[in-house]
């Protein structure tokens, strides 16, 4: 750089440039020791990324080896019994809303014997919901004045446990009865 500003001095100068000497000349040529090390540094580079990639592969295409801790195959299933492989399959009788309707009319289920120290509990009315919060039964129990309660309310030794469609389920003296809902009157 030092050359470029002493020609463009001159110039200015009206002068001719000086030139000058280079002062030493970089070599950039290799030595040949250097050189090959370099080459048998490759080589060996080369081969043993070779020599890896083929154990690499031998190594995935290796069979595994048996060893005596193999487990047994499971033995085979039992056959059916005849006397299931012989019946017809179960069957049932379908019936539609209307049927299964006039059946329940038909049938009313008995209510279970209650005994005789639980007190007469009678529901006068019920609202039922979807939602426990929302439901409640008016229950009179001993012939008393009627009460509204709710799910996990009690009175006079009675609490409602669970308001049905149909009923509800009361719990007195540790014994749960359910008192069904009267229909109303014609």
């Amino acid at each position: 750089m030092s050359s470029i500003l002493d020609a463009l001095r001159a110039l200015e100068a009206g002068t001719e440039a000086v030139e000058r000497e280079p002062r030493g000349r970089i070599d950039r040529s290799l030595p040949a020791w250097k050189a090959a090390a370099l080459l048998a540094f490759s080589v060996a580079m080369g081969t043993g990324g070779a020599v890896f990639l083929v154990a690499g592969s031998a190594v995935e295409r290796a069979e595994p080896v048996a060893t005596s801790a193999t487990l047994p195959l499971a033995a085979p299933a039992p056959p059916l019994p005849t006397s299931l492989s012989l019946s017809d399959p179960p069957r049932a009788r379908v019936m539609t809303a209307s049927t299964a309707a006039s059946a329940t009319q038909r049938r009313p289920a008995a209510d279970p014997p209650r005994p005789s120290d639980e007190p007469s509990v009678h529901v006068r009315s019920l609202r039922y919901s979807p939602l426990p919060a929302e439901r409640a039964v008016e229950l009179a129990v001993a012939d008393a004045r009627p009460v509204t309660l709710r799910e996990g309310q009690s009175v006079g030794g009675v609490q409602v446990q669970l308001i049905t469609p149909e009923g509800v389920y009361v719990r007195h003296g540790g014994q749960i009865f359910a008192v069904r809902a009267l229909p109303p009157p014609p």
